[in-house]
């Protein structure tokens, strides 16, 4: 990323962050689906999570450096995904209450994918804290420093969030 850039975003160039954007946009949808766990709400936090950074650019409330930058993003992009997750978690406890249980059943000829199913859902049932700091560690392949940064807690809640999770997903698959 380009020093100069990230000083003429700072400045309100939206034509600095525009390419800011494009070479950053990638890992930013990559963390989104996989903390989201729905493509749909990845597209929307994507998009409310550089909105974000770009009023935070122009009202000066980045103070780093290009290095910082990307780290500065992905705590955006996180915090993002886990407003809409707490967002879905709402929709569908409405949907919920009003459902037929039967209405959500699998057809009998999807056996096959159930393993995957049951493996989204058993990272789509772990905290909200636990799968984004699971999905940067593990998916993401972030330093436990660079998750902490990214979600602002510590290495050790990382650390246990991390271990939690890998806990949560042993015990939803041992037999």
């Amino acid at each position: 990323m380009e020093s100069h850039d990230v000083q003429r975003a700072i400045e309100g160039d939206a034509q600095a962050f525009t390419r800011i954007v494009h070479e950053t946009i990638e890992r930013a949808r990559r963390i989104a689906r996989r903390v989201c766990a729905h493509e749909a709400d990845a597209d929307d936090v994507v998009q409310e999570a550089y909105t974000r950074a770009f009023i935070a650019l122009r009202e000066g409330r980045f103070r780093g450096g290009p290095a910082q930058l990307q780290s500065w993003l992905d705590r955006i992009v996180v915090r993002a995904s886990l407003d809409a997750i707490r967002q879905r978690n709402r929709r569908e406890r409405r949907i919920e209450s009003r459902s037929d249980p039967d209405a959500l059943s699998l057809p009998p000829d999807a056996d096959d994918r159930i393993d995957a199913r049951r493996a989204l859902r058993a990272v789509q049932e772990l905290s909200a804290e636990q799968r984004a700091a699971w999905v940067l560690r593990e998916l993401e392949g972030l330093s436990i420093r660079e998750a902490a940064v990214a979600l602002e807690c510590t290495d050790g809640a990382i650390e246990q969030r991390v271990l939690r999770a890998w806990a949560a997903l042993r015990r939803r698959f041992s037999p």
